[in-house]
């Protein structure tokens, strides 16, 4: 059990720069799992930088007037610039429908380019013939052929393997799903509000009426999906489920049959993503018609439910993107981190690295906030949740950038909030005095940084942290940026050991939610003795003052 930081989110990479790009925060860090070592510039080079900064640093305060342009920049909502959709269609055994399916798709009017992925599924009807001989006459449309009948969910999972869009979609062949309520699937993740969309069929439009038992089985399952999603959807079993590309591809599926419909939810909730429903026209088919979902595929369901969230809950083929958000349980702790750095806050805050606002939004009543992240995706979801405060700014940046620091210096700032992102960057000296250029004399940086070079391991390595930071180290990195200590102290000796079991004795790349939930159990109580531990601590806080 362990914890590094709260604003887990964040860590991703913060720069642009490689791994390998040297850093003038003092000896070169190797990682003990490799022994390689990295070489730094010599110091008459990190001097000249030095003086190729120091001649614009220390200007003045910005006027009032800039100030209160800056505080209005608050965007709208931003579109999601979105250039291809990827039509995902499993077919097996559909030769009367999927013709009708495929051309209906290619003639519904979208604001995207369009490709039509269809896999074949081992039909022995001709569906596969049927495809290839529409690939003439629809543009984009490609035939993958399965070499057997695997499932629909293996089917699905082949198509993403071959998808290149934006945004993808769900679509069965059997002509359940009409393609003329794509427009209105599109929209919510379109204009930047949604990661993933579902076709709700009990949302209030017209639709063939359903089986009863069927019915009553589909809202049993939903029910049961939003007990352990903690989402509140009215239809789990939809088959049309519109969802970001790049988070699909993250997603860790196994599913081969249908039961990739409770998979796909269970992970998506896992992974965090927003979530929006939409009314869609139905017309399901009958048992006699072709329609082949028993009763025994509602139990598989359950099962699959509760094996993606108990027995499996690893939701991401990305080691650093399932840690992190397996660490956002661990709120406890979190909470009582944000009391340490809030006497150091001021009423004009940038949250550099911001992740996707585990500590953000305990900073909303300052007077002014700017949330900045590298990441896209992340940007895009702090957007989502705080982009409509009018005390809120949301940017795309990295820390080494200059122009972005000469913007914060007009905007105001005076605390500059780094939680677990500094040693994701390359250039980490470069990163502090672009903080110091952008803070006014008095102006303060908190930092909390992972501590102790020895500690670094494996989880380390796959959250994508550069190094971990020794005291003398940070000090002395803090005070040649022209910052002059004002705390410093060590937090959270507890996690220390779970840390070192898991990424030195064990070699796991990862953290899982259960071991993060039982820390912060486990802190409640811990926290109050945690600074006698006899044990080194996991993480840093240090407060500079400009």
């Amino acid at each position: 059990m362990s914890i590094e930081t709260t604003n887990t989110e964040s860590a991703t990479h913060l720069s642009s720069a490689p791994s390998s790009t040297a850093t003038s925060s003092g000896a070169p860090q190797a990682s003990p799992l490799s022994g390689a070592s990295t070489t730094l510039p010599s110091l008459e080079l990190l001097e000249h930088a030095e003086a190729s900064l120091a001649a614009e640093l220390n200007q003045t305060a910005p006027t009032a007037e800039l100030s209160q342009a800056a505080n209005s920049a608050t965007s709208a909502q931003p579109r999601v610039e979105t250039r291809r959709l990827s039509v995902l269609v499993p077919v097996h055994n559909e030769r009367w429908t999927v013709a009708d399916v495929l051309r209906r798709v290619a003639a519904t009017p979208l604001p995207v380019e369009l490709e039509i992925i269809a896999v074949d599924d081992g039909s022995t009807d001709g569906s596969a013939e049927v495809i290839e001989a529409l690939m003439a006459e629809i543009p984009g449309l490609q035939l993958v052929r399965q070499p057997r009948n695997l499932g629909k969910g293996a089917a699905v999972r082949r198509a993403i393997e071959e998808m290149t869009g934006d945004i993808a979609v769900i679509q069965d062949a059997d002509l359940e799903y009409d393609p003329a309520d794509l427009p209105a699937l599109l929209e919510p993740i379109m204009t930047g509000r949604a990661d993933a969309v579902f076709g709700s069929r009990y949302a209030g439009t017209s639709q063939r009426c359903q089986p009863f038992w069927h019915s009553q089985i589909n809202r049993g399952l939903t029910t049961a999906s939003n007990m352990v999603t903690g989402l509140s959807l009215s239809d789990m079993e939809t088959g049309y489920k519109v969802v970001r590309a790049e988070i699909l591809r993250e997603l860790r599926l196994r599913a081969r049959s249908f039961t990739l419909e409770p998979e796909l939810v269970c992970r998506l909730a896992q992974w965090g993503a927003r979530v929006y429903e939409v009314p869609i026209s139905y017309q399901g088919r009958s048992f006699e018609e072709g329609k082949h979902i028993r009763a025994k595929d509602g139990l598989k369901a359950l099962l699959t439910l509760l094996r993606c969230r108990f027995l499996d809950p690893e939701f991401s083929v990305v080691s650093e993107d399932a840690t992190l958000r397996a660490l956002r349980h661990a709120r406890g702790y979190s909470h009582w981190l944000f009391q340490q750095i809030s006497p150091f806050l001021g009423s004009r805050v940038l949250d550099m690295g911001a992740g996707l606002g585990t500590l953000s939004a305990q900073l909303l009543r300052r007077e002014f906030v700017v949330l900045a992240d590298i990441d896209r995706h992340r940007v895009d979801r702090l957007q989502g949740r705080f982009g409509g405060r009018s005390n809120v700014r949301i940017e795309h940046a990295e820390m080494e950038d200059r122009q972005f620091a000469d913007e914060m210096q007009l905007a105001g700032i005076d605390t500059v909030v780094c939680v677990n992102a500094l040693q994701q960057v390359g250039a980490d000296f470069l990163a502090l005095r672009n903080f110091q250029r952008l803070l006014p004399d008095g102006g303060q940086v908190v930092l909390v940084v992972p501590a102790d070079s020895r500690l670094f391991n494996r989880v380390d390595m796959a959250l994508g942290h550069q190094r971990r930071y020794d005291r003398d180290q940070l000090e002395n990195l803090l005070t040649r940026a022209g910052f002059e200590i004002v705390e410093s102290r060590p937090l959270n000796r507890l996690g220390t050991l779970g840390w070192f079991i898991n990424g030195q004795v064990l070699g796991r790349r990862r953290i899982g939610s259960l071991q993060a939930k039982m820390f912060d159990g486990l802190w409640s109580v811990a926290r109050h003795v945690d600074a006698m531990l006899p044990l080194p601590a996991m993480s840093r806080l240090v407060v500079a003052k400009k």
